[in-house]
Formats: C-alpha cells, structure tokens, sequence
C-alpha cells in the first residue's frame, strides 16, 4: 500500500506544508463580506488624518504633549469637517456589511425577550424588582408595599427623559427634599 504525501515534497524546508482548518475556515466566512479587489483598485479608500497640533499640559509639575488636544473645541468649524470625514470614510469602509449588519441585529433581537420582570426581592417592606418593556432602551425601577399585589409605585421610569415618580429609598434612607429638587 502506498501513502500519498499531503503536501509537496519539492517545497523549500521553511516553507509551511499545511494550513490550519482553523484559518481556512475563518478567510472563507470572510470572503463574502470583504469588497472585491476590483472595487477596492477602482477606489482606494484613505482615512482621514487629524492634525498634530501639540499642546502642552502641566499638572502637579508633570508635564504631558496632547498632540490632539484640539479636538476638544465641539464649535470648531475644523474639528466638525474632521469628524465628518471619518463619519463619511467609516461609512464608506462599511457598507459591505450593511446588509449582514442588519441581518445580524435582528438575529440577536429574535433571541432576547424585550419584555421581561426581574425576580422581586424586598427590603424594608418594599418589594423591589426592574421590567424591561419592548421598544424602551432603559428598565422601569419599580416597587410594591408589602406585596406584588399592591400598586405598583414607579421608581425610575424607562427613558432618561422620565421624572422620578416617588422618592427613591438608598441604604434605608428615603430623602424626599433631595428627590424634589431633582425634579
């Protein structure tokens, strides 16, 4: 019985024989997604560069260079054309995905349950628990006076933009003024 060699036996000694299932598996579930090499040819895609413009920042005698330290300023007309240059090439870098990227969200979306109830617990004769409501970002804090059958009392609603709807006990302490005033 004859063996058959895997590799080609005239290849250079440092040249790899084989490569790993591992790698081959992960450039072939590349391949679709990359841009052809025609299109990338057609056109080069060249990141935008920000400026070096040093400044230097002492504190507690240690002196430090933020090449970058601009960027800060939002209401420079400078710095806005910067980031929306890198908004258009991460964009153009992008698109590709576009579709697999929305494939993707709905995939994980298909997978979470958007309406949920965390388990209650209680303290200080509150039953304590979150719910995530579908189509809100945020969980809704809720509570309950001595059972889940009592009325539900909204701690901290479900949108940043929502106003606490009863003063919010921390450590034991419920501080009514420091509630009101954050109203």
């Amino acid at each position: 019985m004859t063996s058959f060699p895997l590799y080609n036996s005239a290849l250079p000694e440092s040249f790899p024989r084989r490569m790993p299932a591992a790698l081959l598996l992960a450039v072939a579930m590349l391949l679709p997604f990359g841009p052809s090499l025609a299109a990338q040819a057609a056109e080069p895609l060249v990141p935008p560069v920000a400026e070096k413009r040093p400044k230097v920042l002492d504190k507690f005698g240690d002196k430090r260079v933020d090449d970058y330290f601009w960027l800060r300023e939002k209401d420079n007309p400078e710095v806005i054309a910067y980031l929306e240059a890198e908004n258009k090439y991460s964009q153009a870098v992008m698109k590709p995905l576009e579709g697999f990227r929305e494939s993707l969200y709905k995939e994980m979306l298909a997978r979470i349950k958007e309406t949920d109830e965390s388990v209650p617990y209680v303290r200080h004769g509150y039953w304590y628990y979150t719910r995530q409501v579908e189509g809100l970002q945020y969980p809704i804090y809720c509570r309950r006076k001595g059972s889940m059958e009592a009325p539900e009392e909204i701690l901290l609603g479900g949108q940043p933009a929502m106003r606490f709807r009863a003063p919010v006990a921390h450590d034991g302490i419920t501080n009514q003024d420091q509630c009101s005033a954050a109203i």
